[in-house]
């Protein structure tokens, strides 16, 4: 039992170490079209890889889709700056393209993260 509870605040807290700063979704004729994410990096470690859910809702809260696997790794070409790894303290702003009728916001769960192993 201390071992499951151990196993899940880990990572819990692991996750917790890249955090979402921003969200802003691009809207057209009453379709979300895309959105941009921006990201931190909370942990002591280089990161090159995020994976989340987005998950779009109107205005009520009312879910309108959702989409899984969504996600980032240093040479992506939807990101700024993707040649390099996200470093201790920095952020990555990130813009995906989506198409999801009467959705007005987005919210993002992170689901993995990728840390840089320092050999």
């Amino acid at each position: 039992m201390k071992y499951l509870i151990f196993s899940l605040l880990f990572t819990l807290s692991s996750f917790s170490q890249v955090e979402v700063v921003k969200i802003s979704t691009q809207r057209a004729l009453g379709k979300a079209i895309g959105y941009h994410v921006t990201m931190k990096n909370n942990s002591k470690k280089s990161v090159d890889a995020i994976e989340w859910t987005a998950v779009f809702t109107d205005k009520f809260g009312d879910v309108k889709d959702t989409k899984t696997s969504e996600g980032w790794s240093s040479g992506n070409t939807f990101t700024i700056d993707t040649s390099k790894e996200i470093e201790p303290g920095k952020e990555v702003q990130v813009t995906k393209g989506c198409l999801v009728s009467g959705a007005t916001d987005v919210k993002i769960k992170i689901t993995r993260v990728h840390y840089v192993s320092s050999n």
